[in-house]
């Protein structure tokens, strides 16, 4: 008879640096998962972990097991609706478009919006398979990501409008079907971290204009660059314009530093530790300076802060005056 292997939390930690931020609760998380797992007796290569979108879905690569991390699977409402209509003219059903809108901030996947459309038919059997069709669709495609993901179609009633001709309507609604949103690429530097994507959030229509609002963001410049260069490209193909404002500076992954390295050599003499050295896909004041300073070599650092973007983001005082001696300490170093 096989006798059971005991394991422990050790069994199941990767060899990975957890890229989260100091204080964040993932932390804790992770390492009561890695426990639990020890518990349940399953060897690590018969374990699998998988996840979807934001931060606290690095799981994967923390644990020694296998794992799947699904990028960005969360449905954009926006974009949707150039699918819906779509499905519209591929059914044959005609209509006009009178009111757009979606989302909130640029750096929010829109969860919500709603298109206003003139239908000379009315809602007709054509506009119903429509709705079937990419309610069905939609299941199939984000149904685990966001199961409550629905169309909701409401009569108005009847009336003159003044709404898109047919050539701007369909002008449009190439645009919402064919801009790209979500992650275009993985940085090869470093494992599971985002290098370039770009959020479609928020989208509005007046008498004049139909404007889709981006953020966009990547730790290599020509990689921003070039996806902004695709979108305009793309907007001015179907007869619109660009305009860029709010530039999100990118902060370049350096495989070699000099600085990072002195600041890793007086962490491991002060705390007889190697220190956690992490990347996230966000904007830091380092990408502000290092794009204003040729050749220079900066590194972020400091106190634990907690719920950080919260009203109840705090920062742990003790961690501050640890951060304090260490700042100390790298500026006295030598070599």
């Amino acid at each position: 008879m096989e006798e059971q292997k005991e394991y422990t939390a050790k069994d199941f930690k990767s060899d990975q640096y957890v890229r989260w931020c100091p204080g964040c609760g993932d932390h804790s998380i992770v390492a009561v998962l890695q426990r639990a797992m020890a518990t349940l007796g399953v060897p690590p290569h018969e374990t699998v972990v998988i996840s979807g979108i934001g931060c606290s879905s690095r799981f994967p690569y923390y644990v020694s097991t296998y794992g799947f991390h699904g990028i960005h699977g969360r449905a954009n409402a926006i974009a949707l609706l150039g699918r819906y209509l779509t499905l519209l003219s591929d059914h044959g059903a005609e209509y006009a478009v009178l009111t757009l809108s979606g989302g909130a901030k640029e750096n929010v996947i829109p969860k919500e919006s709603s298109v206003t459309l003139v239908l000379p038919a009315g809602i007709t059997e054509a506009v119903r398979a429509a709705g079937a069709d990419f309610t069905a669709q939609m299941k199939a495609e984000f149904g685990t990501a966001d199961p409550g993901i629905r169309l909701q179609l409401t009569e108005e009633g009847c009336g003159e409008y003044n709404a898109l001709d047919a050539n701007s309507a369909e002008r449009l609604r190439k645009a919402l079907l064919l801009m790209p949103w979500g992650v275009q690429a993985m940085s090869m530097d470093v494992p599971g971290l985002v290098e370039t994507s770009l959020n479609l959030g928020v989208a509005e229509m007046d008498e004049q204009e139909a404007i889709l609002r981006f953020s966009i963001r990547s730790s290599v410049p020509s990689a921003k660059e070039l996806l902004s260069c695709k979108l305009q490209t793309l907007t001015e193909l179907l007869g619109g314009s660009v305009r860029f404002h709010g530039d999100y500076p990118a902060w370049t992954y350096a495989r070699e530093s000099a600085l990072r390295d002195r600041c890793v050599a007086v962490y491991e003499a002060q705390y007889g530790a190697k220190p956690q050295i992490v990347a996230i896909h966000a904007g830091l004041e380092c990408g502000i300076l290092s794009g204003k300073i040729e050749g220079l070599d900066c590194i972020s650092f400091g106190p634990n802060l907690l719920h950080v973007h919260t009203p109840n983001e705090r920062a742990d005082i003790a961690s501050v005056a640890r951060v304090w001696e260490y700042l100390k300490a790298i500026l006295a170093y030598k070599v």
